[in-house]
């Protein structure tokens, strides 16, 4: 989705939005539309025909990189635009997978948004194939105070994982609510 004012000459960072499990990934992108392009960001999701799926989630990338390419035949420097992935909860996990994933391809990874993550998933992705670039992206955690799926115990596990991964850049915020965004 873009945004109003749209030139695409010009950089925009994009925000590519996983979903949990096999649940679309377009569904999970309209959570984070408005906040996306309210700070001028343009979002990003990417999900197969149905009977593509997998429990294993094997087609978001395939599906992201063939979307990214749809995008870069229109829009020539959209291969050089900056990065972000992001998710709530299966969906924030997913996001490490495919901020890996654009690593490797050589793209300008500048972001995770793990939102009510329980589990560190970007250090399972970097020892996949290590990127040494890869521990450089920021990771922003967002963790609910209520929150009994993705406890604040957890979050801060998740936190001190990444640290100990050698994240360099790792910033956990609490907010009031639960298992929310």
């Amino acid at each position: 989705v873009v945004l109003p004012g749209f030139e695409q000459q010009k950089s925009w960072p994009v925000l590519v939005v996983n979903n949990t499990e096999s649940f679309p990934n377009v569904d999970s992108l309209h959570q984070f539309q408005q906040a996306a392009n309210d700070e001028g960001w343009i979002g990003l999701a990417a999900d197969p025909i149905d009977s593509e799926k997998d429990e294993h989630a094997a087609w978001r990338w395939p599906c992201l990189a063939a979307a990214l390419d749809y995008m870069a035949s229109a829009w020539p420097g959209s291969k050089n635009w900056p990065i972000a992935c992001g998710g709530m909860s299966g969906g924030a996990k997913n996001s490490a997978f495919i901020a890996a994933d654009l690593a490797r391809a050589q793209r300008e990874v500048i972001g995770m948004l793990m939102v009510g993550c329980n589990q560190d998933m970007a250090t399972v992705a970097y020892r996949r194939q290590v990127i040494p670039r890869f521990l450089a992206v920021p990771v922003f955690l967002s963790s609910g105070k209520q929150d009994t799926i993705a406890t604040p115990v957890q979050h801060e596990f998740v936190k001190s994982s990444l640290r100990g991964t050698g994240f360099q850049k790792v910033r956990l915020e609490s907010h009031p609510g639960a298992h929310d965004i």
